[in-house]
């Protein structure tokens, strides 16, 4: 596997940070949402995820966008500046409306579950440091490249978005 290939994995939100956004909560019940998650860039398998560091995109906003997927709609969560590129990249012909605007504070202050091993991550955001991903968000990882095996598992698990 190529060492700087990244790979957008769906970090889906907690329960508890679903629902500490009323508006959220609502919009994850009326759209009938198989999964409301955030899409982060990986560089590589870990064990300890919640101690990873993690890039950001200083955006002051990131929106909730929905997508088609095989098994029902999917919700995401991505900085506004980077919408467009993320719709394109997933075979939009032209940006949708978003439905909600999340603050990045808020954003990045939630909880998500690991989309490997499923258990719960808060990040070790580093704000001061801008991040160039295509979803805005990138967590660096110590360890190297996902090896095929892991990436099937996450294909299967419904947890891989897309590559570079």
């Amino acid at each position: 596997m190529n060492a700087t290939r990244g790979y957008y994995l769906k970090f889906d939100l907690t329960k508890a940070s679903v629902a500490a956004i009323p508006d959220l909560q609502d919009i994850v019940k009326a759209s009938g949402a198989i999964r409301a998650c955030m899409v982060l860039k990986s560089h590589g398998a870990w064990e300890r995820l919640p101690t990873l560091p993690a890039t950001h995109l200083e955006d002051p906003q990131w929106v909730l966008i929905k997508l088609p997927a095989i098994d029902g709609t999917e919700l995401w969560i991505v900085p506004e500046s980077r919408q467009t590129e993320v719709e394109l990249k997933v075979g939009f012909d032209k940006p949708s409306e978003p439905l909600l605007k999340i603050p990045s504070k808020v954003a990045l202050s939630m909880t998500y579950r690991d989309p490997l091993f499923r258990n719960d991550v808060l990040f070790d955001w580093r704000a001061h440091i801008i991040c160039t991903s295509l979803t805005g968000a990138t967590l660096l990882s110590p360890t190297g490249d996902w090896t095929l095996e892991q990436l099937e598992n996450l294909k299967d698990l419904g947890n891989f978005a897309f590559e570079d």
